[in-house]
């Protein structure tokens, strides 16, 4: 399939539940609109310590980079065959990154997961960072099925209260 000009959508993926919910998003709207997808992945400074005090070891920037390929690969070999799909591999700052992104291959809009956390319903900072740095339109996609959850109720007194008057 080729893409329409006006059409073309950014995905940031990164492997988790929410991302996958976007990348399918994305993919089903792409076929619709005859659209083309750019997965982006973005590569930030990870640091694993070691067991020993005073140790740090940290992957390298070329097993970092495998890693990420790896993990675009798995994802757009899902996608259906006629799709025009490209991706990037970036590094930095993840909202950063996708922003410069979507201004370099035109796009019209952004995809991002988002994980539906009871305690935190608000935007990501990611999100909240192209919304403010983007002129185009940032769609967060939430995994099916948690659309609906909500925070806990809080739990009913089990002694009920009495007020007392001072004295």
């Amino acid at each position: 399939m080729t893409c329409s000009e006006p059409h073309r959508i950014l995905v940031g993926y990164d492997g988790s539940r929410a991302s996958r919910a976007a990348l399918a998003w994305a993919e089903a709207t792409a076929r619709e609109r005859n659209a083309c997808l750019t997965v982006v992945t973005v590569m930030t400074p990870a640091w694993y310590g070691a067991c020993w005090p005073g140790i740090s070891i940290a992957p390298t920037g070329a097993e970092l980079e495998r890693a990420a390929a790896k993990l675009l690969h798995e994802a757009i070999d899902q996608l259906a065959p006629d799709l025009s799909v490209t991706s990037r591999i970036l590094a930095g700052p993840v909202g950063a990154a996708l922003a410069k992104a979507a201004r370099c291959h035109d796009c019209d809009v952004i995809v991002l997961g988002r994980p539906r956390r009871a305690l935190r319903p608000w935007p990501s900072p990611i999100e909240r960072y192209l919304r403010r740095h983007c002129d185009i339109p940032v769609i967060p996609v939430t995994v099916p099925g948690q659309e609906a959850m909500s925070p806990a109720p809080a739990p009913e007194p089990s002694v009920p209260a009495t007020i007392h008057p001072a004295i």
